[in-house]
């Protein structure tokens, strides 16, 4: 499905598609209190990411020499596992600062933050990814 957006929006449109899609975090910000909540934005989330990391690969080499594709593929790499490292440290650290009174569970309020922070994370490389499309004027 990634392969089709690519070919007709251009792979940095494609990412963006995907960060706003994996913002479907607001969705839990605002509605939590079913299960449907979780399972649809959850839906979304898996989604989005999978859109978002086919088309960040293709842009993580396409403005690079071809004798520097493996390079960049593997800064790719670890730059996504780095801001995947620092958001769940970012998260932990908001889930851990706000419990029940008294007991070791979080509360309700550090979830939401933490959704509201996740969603303009992927509201800004939604962004980012637009500017980029306009930048270089994918087809």
């Amino acid at each position: 499905m990634t392969g089709a957006f690519e070919r007709k929006l251009g792979a940095a449109y494609t990412l963006a598609i995907g960060s706003f899609v994996a913002a479907s975090l607001v969705w839990l910000a605002v509605s939590n209190s079913h299960v449907y909540d979780m399972v649809g934005s959850s839906a979304l989330q898996g989604i989005g990411f999978g859109i978002g990391y086919a088309a960040l690969g293709t842009l993580a080499v396409q403005h690079v020499p071809m004798d520097s594709t493996a390079i960049a593929s593997g800064v790719n790499s670890l730059v996504r596992t780095t801001g995947g490292s620092i958001g769940a440290a970012v998260v932990a650290s908001i889930l851990a600062s706000d419990v029940i009174h008294g007991t070791v569970p979080p509360t309700l309020h550090a979830y939401v933050i933490s959704y509201v922070i996740l969603a303009a994370g992927a509201c800004l490389a939604a962004a980012a990814a637009a500017f980029n499309g306009l930048r270089y004027r994918e087809p």
